[in-house]
C-alpha cells in the first residue's frame, strides 16, 4: 500500500519510482476529467487482471479490503456492459475502448449502482502498457434522470394515447351529430309530409341516443383514470334495477326482435351497494348484446345470490346472447381501452370501445370478478360476481316477490299529482313539462333555485297549490338545486321535512348522487331525461 493522489490509500503491484510518477500523473489527468474519487488498474494480460485499486474505489463499491476486491478481474466492470458492448470483454476490444461511460455496476452486496468510468493508458518506461479507470459514484443523479425519462416517456405515451383518442373519439361524435342536424333538416324541410317527418324523428332520435352513449362513456372513462369515481352506499332493489336497464332497451330489443329470458335464484333482491355503478356494469353488457344479436335472437338473464355470511352475498349476473360472438384474438383486447372488434357490418362497428373497458374498472373497483365466453357466429355469455350487502331492514315478504316474466310493467301514470319543476333552460323545461303533463300531473314551474323555494314556502297558501313532489334541476342560476334543496328542509313550511325532492341533473356520478342526498333529496335522474325512469321514480310518492 503506497499513498497516491490526494492522500488516498492505493494498492498496486510494486513499480520503481518512475513507472509510479507516470501512473499518477495519468491517474489525476483522468480523475480531472471525471471528477472521480476512486481508481481501478491493470494490465492486458488474458483475463484482464487486476494490478491497482484505492481505498476509496474499495469503499464504493462496497469491499472490506483489497484481498476481497482481488478475486475479482475487470470482467467486473465488462460484464455490466450493454449487449451491443459485450464485445469489450475480449482483451483486445476492451484495450479499444477509450473515454468516459456510464454503467450500473454490482457491488459486494450484490446490489447495483451507477458509476461514471473514465478508461485511459498508460505506456511505462519498460513498455509495458497499463489500462487505468477513475470511477465515480453518480447513482442518486443517474436515478433521478432515469426518472425523468421514464416520466417524459409516460407523458409522451400518454399524450400520442390522448390525441389518438381524441382522433377516434372526433369521428365518433360528429357521426350521430351529422345525423341529428341532418335529419332536423330533412323534417323541417319536409313538415308537410308526416311519413317522412316520422322517419327523419326516428332515425333523429337513434342518433341521440347513440351520441348520449358516447357522452358517457368518454365522461366515465375520464372519472375513472383521474380517481374521481366514488361508490355509494345506498339500499337498492336488484329486480328494479335490473327492470330499469330492460325499459332503456326495450324499443331496441322490439325493433331485433329479440327473445328475452329471466331467471332469478335468490333469497334477498333488496341489497345495499352502489345502484348507479351496478346498473353501468349490467347495463353495458346488455346494451352489446341487443346491439351485436341477431334479428329474432336470444337475450337471457340469470341472477342467483351466494351467501358469504349474515350479512352479505355474492350476486351472480349472467348475461348470454346468441349475437355475432367475438373471436379468440379480440378477446384478449376486450378490456382494453378504445378497443372495438372489427366487423365487415357496418351497422355491429359503433360506439367508443370503452364500454367493456369501464365495465372491468368498475367490477374491479366494487371486488367483483368479470368472465366471458364467446364463439363468432354463436354469442357470448358474461358472467359478473359483485359483492353486496344485504338489505336486512327491507320487509321480507318484499324478497320473495321476484317474478320470472318478461313482461315488462305499464308506465304508472300521474294522475292527481301537483309537481313543483324547478328547471332554467326553457327548452328542458319544456321537455320536462311535455312528459309530467302527458302522464296526468298538473305543473308548477320555475326558473331558478330561489323561485322554487318562494313557491314551495307559499304552497297551500291562497292560488299556490300543495306540492306532491319537487322536481329540481342542480345547476341554475341565483339559487342552485343543492342550495334551494337545504333552503327548503331548514323551511317552517309544514310540508318541510317530508315533501319528496327528486334531483335531476346532467352530472350522472356518484359523488353527484352523495351531494343531492347530503342536500336532503330523495331521488336522482339524470339528463336527457329518460320518461319511463322519471315516472317511475315519481309515481312512488303519489298518495
Amino acid at each position: 500500500m503506497i499513498k497516491g493522489f490526494y492522500q488516498e490509500s492505493i494498492f498496486c503491484r510494486e513499480w520503481n519510482q518512475e513507472s509510479m510518477a507516470q501512473i499518477e500523473h495519468k491517474i489525476q489527468l483522468l480523475l480531472a476529467q471525471n471528477n472521480g474519487v476512486g481508481v481501478v488498474g491493470g494490465s492486458y494480460a488474458p483475463g484482464l487482471p487486476i494490478t491497482l485499486v484505492s481505498e476509496l474505489a474499495l469503499n464504493a463499491l462496497g469491499y472490506a479490503n483489497v484481498e476481497q476486491f482481488q478475486r475479482r478481474t475487470a470482467m467486473l466492470f465488462t460484464n455490466c456492459l450493454s449487449a451491443k458492448d459485450r464485445a469489450l470483454q475480449d482483451v483486445e476490444t476492451f484495450r479499444r475502448f477509450t473515454g468516459e461511460k456510464i454503467l450500473a455496476l454490482p457491488t459486494q452486496r450484490g446490489e447495483e449502482r451507477w458509476f461514471r468510468l473514465c478508461k485511459g493508458d498508460q505506456t511505462l518506461p519498460d513498455g509495458e502498457k497499463i489500462w487505468l479507470l477513475t470511477i465515480s459514484d453518480c447513482d442518486a443523479r443517474q436515478n433521478r434522470e432515469l426518472d425523468l425519462i421514464e416520466e417524459r416517456d409516460t407523458a409522451e405515451a400518454a399524450s400520442r394515447a390522448k390525441s389518438n383518442f381524441l382522433s377516434g373519439v372526433s369521428h365518433d361524435i360528429r357521426t350521430p351529430l351529422n345525423g341529428i342536424l341532418g335529419m332536423a333538416h330533412i323534417a323541417s324541410e319536409h313538415a308537410d309530409d308526416p311519413e317522412i317527418v316520422r322517419e327523419s324523428l326516428e332515425k333523429l332520435i337513434a342518433a341521440g341516443e347513440q351520441l348520449e352513449s358516447l357522452i358517457n362513456d368518454i365522461l366515465d372513462m375520464s372519472r375513472l383514470e383521474s380517481g374521481k369515481v366514488e361508490l355509494l352506499h345506498q339500499p337498492f332493489d336488484l329486480y328494479s334495477l335490473l327492470s330499469s336497464i330492460g325499459d332503456s332497451l326495450h324499443a331496441q330489443s322490439e325493433k331485433m326482435q329479440l327473445k328475452i329470458g329471466l331467471h332469478f335464484n335468490m333469497t334477498h333482491r333488496h341489497v345495499i351497494g352502489s345502484p348507479l355503478h351496478v346498473q353501468r356494469i349490467i347495463a353495458n353488457i346488455s346494451s352489446n348484446a341487443v346491439k351485436y344479436n341477431h334479428v329474432g335472437g336470444l337475450l337471457d338473464y340469470t341472477l342467483e345470490e351466494f351467501p358469504i355470511d349474515a350479512t352479505h352475498a355474492t350476486y351472480r349476473f349472467t348475461i348470454r346472447d346468441t349475437g355475432i360472438g367475438m373471436s379468440e384474438k379480440f378477446l384478449t383486447h376486450l378490456y382494453e381501452p378504445y378497443s372495438r372488434a372489427n366487423t365487415a357490418d357496418p351497422e355491429h362497428y359503433e360506439g367508443t370501445g370503452l364500454g367493456m373497458s369501464i365495465t372491468m374498472a368498475l367490477v374491479k373497483k366494487m371486488n367483483g370478478t368479470i368472465r366471458v365466453q364467446s364463439q363468432l357466429g354463436k354469442g357470448t355469455t358474461f358472467t359478473v360476481d359483485l359483492p353486496l350487502e344485504l338489505d336486512t331492514e327491507a320487509c321480507a315478504a318484499k324478497d320473495n316477490t321476484v317474478s320470472n316474466s318478461t313482461e315488462l310493467p305499464e308506465l304508472p301514470n300521474l294522475q292527481g299529482m301537483h309537481i313543483l319543476l324547478a328547471e332554467d333552460n326553457d327548452l328542458n323545461r319544456e321537455i320536462a313539462e311535455y312528459i309530467l303533463t302527458g302522464a296526468g300531473a298538473a305543473v308548477t314551474s320555475a326558473s331558478n333555485g330561489r323561485q322554487a323555494v318562494a313557491l314551495f314556502e307559499a304552497s297551500g297558501q291562497g292560488s299556490v297549490p300543495v306540492f306532491d313532489a319537487i322536481l329540481m334541476d342542480i345547476v341554475m342560476p341565483e339559487m342552485d338545486g343543492l342550495q334551494a334543496a337545504r333552503a327548503i328542509r331548514a323551511s317552517a313550511h309544514p310540508g318541510a321535512a317530508t315533501v319528496p325532492i327528486v334531483a335531476q341533473s346532467a352530472n350522472a356520478f356518484a359523488d353527484d348522487v352523495r351531494k343531492s342526498s347530503e342536500a336532503g333529496m330523495n331521488g336522482y335522474v339524470t339528463k336527457p331525461l329518460d320518461e319511463t325512469r322519471l315516472l317511475r321514480e315519481l309515481a312512488q310518492y303519489k298518495k
